[in-house]
């Protein structure tokens, strides 16, 4: 996984849809049309962490910056680094 892999799912690099995760009306991780609307600015800066399938605890951070200009998003994606937590994260633990 690199930063050019999330950036081509990011802007639908194969066209037609086929892999467009980030919508100018998304918040990546779903699609709440809602979400831009609470927004501040046009710039919106995120970390976005990747799990090694092979290796459980292991993962790669990415940092996404959108920019959201007339209706057309972009990203920048940035590889911060890798980091092993020894076991995978439990969500509900830590987002609950």
């Amino acid at each position: 996984m690199t930063a050019a892999d999330i950036d081509a799912a990011l802007t639908d690099i194969l066209g037609a849809g086929a892999d467009d995760y980030g919508l100018a009306n998304s918040d990546i991780v779903g699609t709440n049309a809602t979400a831009t609307v609470n927004r501040v600015g046009t710039t919106q800066d995120s970390i976005m962490m990747i799990q090694n399938d092979l290796n459980a605890g292991e993962y790669k951070v990415f940092n996404v910056e959108t920019t959201a200009a007339g209706g057309v998003e972009t990203f920048t994606v940035a590889l911060v680094g890798t980091i092993d937590f020894g076991g995978e994260i439990d969500a509900n633990a830590v987002f609950a």
